[in-house]
């Protein structure tokens, strides 16, 4: 059995000190005791396995580097993975929600399908969309802006990746603000005036530290900006003093000026 212990340590670092050694074991326990003959069970027979798909995000630090040591090099592991990137520098991966488990896929794993990876991801994607009534879904509306908020314990950050039908609602004229700290949680700020941008932008980098340091599944700190059909980055970067500043992204700048 893989486990992933920077995952593990994401995951305990939110409880309390003396919640660890539980956490610790639950999160081993689940690695381990998997039930595989399910995930058999759908891998050879698609029309059962069709339901069950659908995609996680994981940062991709989680996944490594390919390094050149100029006698060997040691493969990235993502190439063993079927996947690709909606939000910078996050991995949109393809996977089966089972009983009590997420399995991430691999590429060995889609043999048996005979279907190729766009095709998977467009019937996960419709999975997705099929959750929204589950989803709890809430705007908030203030003097100078607006806040919308998406909670589910495993579904929220994976729903907003296909933004322009999953959010179509949410596209502002001067595009929108989107936060995906943990996998249960995202953050939406329409823009349509100039004078929105900047609590807007406050607002979001408040909310997605304080989700990204409380709650487990932690994906990114990144505040991205949604414009012309694609995500980028808000620029970043850690101060001496330990604190995070944000910037807003020059395509941005370039709009309102």
């Amino acid at each position: 059995h893989y486990i992933n212990f920077e995952t593990l340590i994401r995951n305990i670092l939110v409880f309390e000190k003396n919640e660890w050694k539980d956490e610790i074991e639950n999160y081993l326990y689940r690695s381990t005791n998997r039930d595989e003959g399910e995930f058999e069970k759908h891998l050879k027979n698609f029309f059962i396995a069709e339901n069950k798909l659908t995609l996680r995000l994981h940062h991709q630090d989680a996944y490594g580097y390919q390094i050149d040591y100029g006698v060997e090099k040691i493969d990235n592991p993502i190439d063993n993975y079927p996947h690709r990137i909606d939000f910078p520098q996050i991995y949109t991966m393809l996977a089966l929600d089972l009983t009590d488990q997420f399995h991430i896929l691999r590429n060995d794993n889609l043999k048996y399908w005979g279907k190729d990876i766009e095709e998977l991801y467009k019937i996960a994607e419709r999975n997705l969309l099929d959750r929204n009534e589950k989803l709890d879904i809430k705007q908030y509306d203030q003097d100078d802006h607006s806040v919308i908020t998406i909670f589910d314990h495993d579904y929220s950050a994976a729903y907003v990746t296909n933004f322009s039908e999953s959010c179509s609602n949410c596209i502002g004229k001067l595009g929108t603000f989107v936060g995906i700290p943990n996998r249960g949680s995202a953050f939406i700020s329409i823009l349509n005036e100039t004078s929105q941008i900047t609590p807007s932008f406050n607002g979001l980098v408040h909310r997605i530290n304080d989700f990204y340091d409380e709650d487990p599944g932690q994906i990114t700190r990144n505040l991205y900006w949604y414009f012309d059909n694609q995500f980028e980055v808000c620029p970043s970067n850690w101060n001496e003093d330990g604190t995070l500043t944000y910037n807003l992204p020059q395509k941005l700048l370039d709009l309102i000026s």
